[in-house]
């Protein structure tokens, strides 16, 4: 087939109407919206805008071929992208938040003394800081209030609420030090000066550890459809492209092998994070009712989980009726809460999803999560649906 752009002039009208598509017009529930009726007039307009300002439109020589171009570009936009709904669940009425107790792991701080000269140009140099920024800088009598005022800097962590928590974590920060550092000199010149490398991580695992409780939860949908981003390859300098079709010969390395010969995927290539999603893009690829998929390397679309907590399943999946969120796990992850609880977020969001396309003409959602040991070559995707869908 030749190719939809086959000029200069029209190659640089269709990057410009992806770009408006992209900045001003996402919040429509598909790129082929913005074709239809009483929206056409607008989205031309604000298209002819960009091209006056980039000078794009150059030896086109009428409105009628510019609007030509610009049809085939969203209708290929349309094509190589699956429209995905930005979902976000909010929470609604009183919100009450909070730290479990937890013991902190350790494990990771091993920081060592710095020369004092060091130590002394990096305490003035924050004291300079903090008072220009009108906070105080003062040392610190008790070894844990290091910890502690670094933690309370986060607009998460309230003082009044935390404090015994927050004390708690920072003695068994010192008590770490005092394991392999030769005396509390030296404990105060690393909590002093790794103070805040120190302060990210208790942050971290506080985070990993926080509860919301709110009266109730509602989606909002802030865009129509977000556009799939392009893929980021792990894969080695050099590496070639293989089928993926054919088996791995090593799959413990297959993070770094580059994957295509897809038939209906939307990116020509691919990277895999286990065989098993390797083995699933061969059931998906070959399954007649599918009309396009991806294998996502990131957001969209992100579900929340929990707080601060994204997750990106494996695949979207658009068939002829559907459209699928597809996630693969080794047998004994199938019980984990933290799949469990991704597994809940994501059923929820497809939910959500489904409910916005039935008022705008789309096609329903639904999530999978499926065993490794049943992604076989005997597998289909009907089979695995009926099996593994979560309503």
């Amino acid at each position: 087939a030749p190719p939809p752009f086959a000029t200069p002039e029209d190659q640089r009208v269709a990057r410009v109407t992806v770009d408006v598509v992209q900045r001003s017009f996402s919040h429509y529930a598909s790129p082929t919206k913005l074709l239809d009726g009483t929206e056409r007039p607008k989205f031309m307009a604000a298209v002819r805008e960009a091209l006056v300002t980039t000078q794009a439109e150059l030896d086109l020589r009428t409105p009628d071929e510019i609007e030509a171009v610009v049809a085939r570009a969203v209708q290929q936009l349309a094509l190589r992208t699956i429209d995905i709904p930005r979902i976000i669940v909010v929470p609604t009425g009183e919100v009450r938040t909070g730290f479990h107790d937890f013991d902190l792991d350790t494990s990771k701080i091993g920081f060592q003394p710095v020369d004092n000269d060091i130590l002394i140009q990096h305490l003035s140099e924050t004291k300079r800081e903090t008072l220009s920024g009108g906070s105080s800088w003062v040392d610190e009598p008790r070894l844990e209030n290091f910890v502690v005022r670094a933690l309370v800097d986060k607009a998460d962590v309230s003082y009044d609420d935390h404090a015994d928590l927050l004390y708690k974590l920072a003695g068994q920060v010192v008590a770490r030090l005092r394991t392999y550092l030769p005396d509390e000199d030296a404990v105060k010149n690393v909590l002093q000066f790794y103070e805040r490398q120190i302060g990210e991580l208790v942050h971290a695992q506080l985070a990993d550890h926080f509860w919301e409780d709110a009266v109730g939860y509602e989606p909002r949908i802030s865009a129509g459809f977000e556009p799939l981003p392009r893929q980021a390859s792990t894969a080695n300098q050099g590496e070639p492209v293989r089928d993926f079709k054919l088996a791995v010969p090593n799959p413990s390395q297959i993070r770094s092998m580059r994957f295509g010969w897809f038939s209906k995927s939307i990116y020509a290539e691919a990277r895999f994070d286990a065989d098993n999603e390797r083995r699933m893009a061969m059931i998906i690829d070959a399954a007649p009712e599918v009309v396009k998929w991806a294998r996502l390397a990131g957001p969209p679309p992100r579900i929340d989980w929990g707080p601060g907590a994204g997750y990106e399943p494996d695949f979207v999946v658009e068939t002829v009726d559907r459209k699928y969120l597809v996630e693969t796990k080794a047998a004994n992850q199938m019980d984990d809460p933290e799949v469990l609880a991704k597994a809940q977020a994501a059923t929820t969001w497809c939910r959500h999803a489904s409910a916005y396309a039935a008022e705008h003409g789309g096609k329903p959602w639904l999530y999978l999560l499926v065993p490794d040991a049943e992604v076989t070559a005997a597998a289909t995707l009907p089979g695995l649906v009926a099996q593994w869908s979560r309503p």
